[in-house]
């Protein structure tokens, strides 16, 4: 059984059970265990589809689950002291600071400025930038001569 789904139960499920419905629950706990992890599945499918609506966070976390799929180890920074950086991914020897953007109009340069300052802040040795749309013709210049990626969410596994 999925180990998260014991401490889900114990955490966030019997807290809320009295003496009575805890006993019971262990009588049909293989059924109640099944029945998790069948809604937790369902509820990871429904997280990794893009969405137009999506705000800016969300469009963060919809990256570190596709990221994740293509095995690559995601942490997602403090909001507001992420230093130009929304999620580090690691894999292998590789470590990729990532700035993800969800905008109605082309990236500027400023996405590219703020993954540069977080290589250095973070030591990082790769730097790119995810979006749902396309980049300034700025954009693409400072990039390119920063050694730093423009990618639409789309190419997430060419990184």
């Amino acid at each position: 059984m999925n180990k998260e789904i014991p401490y889900f139960i114990e955490n966030y499920l019997f807290p809320l059970l009295t003496v009575d419905e805890i006993s019971n629950f262990y009588l049909a706990s293989n059924s109640i265990y099944n029945k998790i992890e069948t809604i937790a599945k369902v509820k990871i499918s429904e997280k990794l589809e893009f969405r137009e609506k999506m705000n800016g966070f969300e469009f963060e976390i919809f990256c570190l689950e596709k990221l994740t799929e293509k095995g690559w180890n995601v942490s997602k920074t403090k909001n507001g002291a992420d230093q130009g950086v929304d999620l580090i991914a690691k894999k292998g020897k590789r470590n990729v600071a990532i700035q993800c953007k969800k905008y109605a109009r082309p990236v500027g340069n400023k996405a590219v400025q703020e993954v540069k300052s977080g290589l250095e802040f973070y030591s990082l040795s790769e730097g790119v930038v995810i979006s749902n749309g396309d980049f300034t013709k700025s954009a693409k210049q400072l990039a390119s001569a920063n050694n730093i990626r423009l990618l639409h969410y789309l190419e997430i596994e060419k990184i």
